[in-house]
């Protein structure tokens, strides 16, 4: 049975293109590059990965595409879930060492940041801002939506991103972060802990913001009036 790899090289440039996210020149060139990592990496011994480099590329760039779980590429390519990952981690170490690509979200590439406030009991999202990468997060918080919400809202929690946020709201929370030269004391510590668990209903509607892409796609269909 032909493999993906092998039936993608009978496709055209466009559609290679569409289907796979990169050109074939640049993937031919992402590939040259992982061939010599995966030699340097096995030049006197190790044992050799399952997966021929070629398709751990296609499953690392259909993880960047489509932000499918590691369990889903696990299954799709028939490795297990801790391969699919370890696989996708050297793999954007090795491109990203070799000078010629980059990834999103590396030294400030990524296209857009995004903010959001979220109710923690109805688990609505109260506000959303957006803005360029270089914007810092408390100046597009102080500029957006931390002027946007009511100063009726008892509490907030942020994340560390946000210090100084007391000079706005007064009820706020941030993690403590280690000062240099020093460490946090176990109080701070636990504090930081009772946070961040406080603030994980907020990562996981990131992270469905990030699974379904909703602040990165277009709508594909052509524009249409809204019902009324």
């Amino acid at each position: 049975m032909m493999n993906k790899y092998d039936a993608s090289q009978k496709l055209t440039g466009e559609q290679f293109k569409r289907i796979i996210g990169v050109r074939k020149a640049t993937f031919a060139e992402m590939l040259s590059a992982l061939r010599k990592g995966y030699a340097d990496k096995h030049k006197r011994r190790g044992r050799h990965s399952r997966l021929p480099v070629e398709l751990q590329l296609m499953m690392a760039l259909e993880y960047l595409r489509q932000y499918a779980t590691f369990a889903e590429l696990g299954f799709n390519y028939g490795i297990c879930e801790s391969t699919a990952q370890n696989y996708v981690v050297w793999l954007e170490e090795m491109l990203t060492k070799s000078g010629k690509f980059r990834l999103p979200g590396k030294k400030k590439q990524h296209t857009i940041k995004t903010r959001l406030i979220v109710n923690k009991v109805s688990k609505e999202t109260i506000c959303t801002a957006h803005a360029e990468c270089s914007c810092h997060d408390f100046r597009l918080y102080g500029e957006s939506v931390g002027r946007a919400i009511s100063g009726g809202i008892k509490a907030k929690k942020c994340d560390s991103g946000c210090q100084g946020i007391l000079r706005l709201h007064e009820n706020s929370e941030t993690p403590k972060k280690k000062p240099k030269g020093g460490e946090l004391t176990p109080e701070e510590k636990a504090d930081n802990r009772r946070i961040s668990c406080e603030r994980i209903l907020m990562e996981n509607i990131n992270a469905k913001i990030k699974a379904f892409k909703i602040t990165a796609n277009k709508i594909q269909k052509p524009p249409q009036p809204f019902p009324a």
